[in-house]
């Protein structure tokens, strides 16, 4: 969804004990007064977490008005429970009870309000609540953008433009898509992040493209052209990539999409479209909307992610391990220009062919080369048994999703120049050797974003019940069963 379509409404509950005898802060403490107080600094705070509105404004001082609140939570896209007293707010189940409505939560109290926020017990249940302690209002905005951030995922309803079946002498079998799309995907996807995903197949998007007025397309064009750097594409082609752009933009629309990703790779190695859709992938992101490549729905979830929490987009891309420069290069074609936000200069970038097959219209950014950056994946983990050999499958199980990510540092890229690989490369300095990372390197897509957001992650994972590993990678240890996190 575009920037301005990112609305969320956060029910604010606080909990404390009126003409209460004993207990911290202190002796009749004034529940009421001190709800007002925090009203106001709430209210101060709100225009600086965009397309988020506070509401409700519950005070609750009694069992029988928490259970009959936690039955009617009804329009809440999520919650900020305020602790307020020690008796009643933290010792008994009320806390609790309001989480079982499953709505992602912030729970919330200064130092001294109370001796237990609960957070161990949250912790253990794996509950969809993060705490925060502190006496400055100010320390709830990482918070508060992470819980916009899981709301917003709960409407993002992603396009996915894809044909099951390919020509096999075009696409080697062993090279066709290995991801599994099944409806028990999908109801994956939405039980874990309440996404919802449509399937369309490429002959409705070249229905959508055809339909697509050339004059439009032209326009586009010329205005993308002047913007760049260098065009060592033909025109015809970049008519045609500007065409794909508004193609894939009716085609959202008529379904109701926010979000897309298109299997790329197996049309262009078929020649399914006239012309392959990396540009419209980079422009949709610059425009703020979720557009990953490959039908990739974990990266196009991690781009979705990066959009919601940090207002810029991010850039998916396959990682290369650089042992000469000590880097880990992140490279695709699609890239977007807006890392450093909507509102700021776009990076800079030319128009240039799709390396792998040296046609096409494929976008090279030019990434900074010094500054803060955070390096992310998205896995969900299935622990299998099999029997015999060759391999029987006895059983599987998935285990859920893990999100990890980590600090790193952008560096200089002595690949950028470099006809091999993608167009768009950019170079990592991890904080972890990367030998680590070589150790623990199984493939799979990562995002890049600008700015250090790993505590922000951590707090999307925890607001999404899933687990969270702060590192580039994810540690597998075979001989558990199981994995570090």
């Amino acid at each position: 969804m575009k920037p301005e379509e990112r609305h969320v409404k956060i029910r604010v509950i606080f909990l404390g004990k009126r003409r209460m005898d004993a207990g911290w802060p202190h002796h009749m403490f004034d529940v009421d007064a001190e709800a007002e107080r925090l009203r106001r600094k709430l209210e101060e705070l709100m225009p600086k977490v965009k397309g988020v509105s506070f509401f409700g404004w519950d005070v609750l001082s009694e069992e029988g008005e928490v259970s009959n609140l936690a039955w009617n939570l009804n329009g809440a896209d999520g919650l900020l429970i305020v602790l307020l007293t020690s008796e009643f707010a933290a010792l008994g189940p009320d806390i609790f009870k309001i989480l079982d409505s499953g709505l992602p939560a912030i729970v919330y109290s200064s130092p001294f309000s109370t001796y237990w926020n609960g957070s161990g017990r949250l912790t253990f249940e794996r509950r969809k609540a993060v705490v925060v302690e502190t006496e400055a209002v100010e320390d709830l905005l990482p918070a508060l953008r992470a819980l916009r951030t899981v709301c917003l995922l709960k409407k993002m309803k992603a396009l996915i433009i894809k044909d099951f079946d390919y020509d096999p002498s075009r696409v080697d079998p062993r090279m066709a898509e290995p991801r599994w799309m099944g409806p028990e995907h999908g109801e994956m996807i939405k039980r874990t992040f309440g996404s919802s995903l449509v399937f369309v197949s490429y002959s409705e998007l070249l229905d959508a493209y055809n339909s697509v007025s050339q004059e439009d397309g032209d326009k586009i064009a010329e205005e993308k052209a002047a913007k760049a750097l260098e065009v060592k594409v033909s025109i015809d082609d970049l008519k045609k990539a500007t065409r794909m752009y508004l193609a894939i933009k009716n085609l959202m629309k008529k379904y109701d999409a926010n979000a897309v990703s298109v299997a790329c790779l197996e049309a262009i190695r078929q020649d399914v479209f006239p012309i392959a859709p990396c540009l419209a992938l980079s422009m949709l992101n610059d425009e703020g909307i979720p557009a990953a490549c490959e039908a990739d729905i974990e990266s196009l979830i991690m781009l979705a992610i990066v959009h919601y929490l940090t207002d810029r987009a991010g850039f998916q891309g396959d990682p290369v391990i650089d042992q000469v420069s000590n880097s880990l290069l992140i490279a695709h074609c699609t890239a977007a220009t807006r890392l450093n936000g909507y509102s700021e200069s776009p990076l800079p970038f030319s128009l240039v062919t799709h390396t792998e097959t040296w046609r096409n219209v494929g976008v090279k950014t030019y990434m900074p080369e010094d500054g803060e950056a955070t390096i992310i994946g998205l896995l969900a983990l299935i622990l299998s048994l099999s029997t015999a050999w060759p391999i029987v499958l006895s059983g599987a199980k998935s285990i859920g999703y893990t999100l990890y990510a980590d600090s790193a540092s952008f560096s200089k890229n002595p690949y950028v120049e470099s006809e091999r690989g993608c167009r768009t490369k950019v170079a990592l300095k991890l904080k972890v050797p990367l030998e680590e990372f070589l150790d623990n390197f199984y493939g799979h897509h990562r995002v890049v974003v600008t700015g250090n957001w790993k505590r922000e992650l951590y707090m999307v994972a925890r607001l999404l019940g899933i687990r969270f590993f702060g590192k580039p990678f994810l540690k597998l240890n075979i001989d558990r069963l199981s994995y570090d996190w």
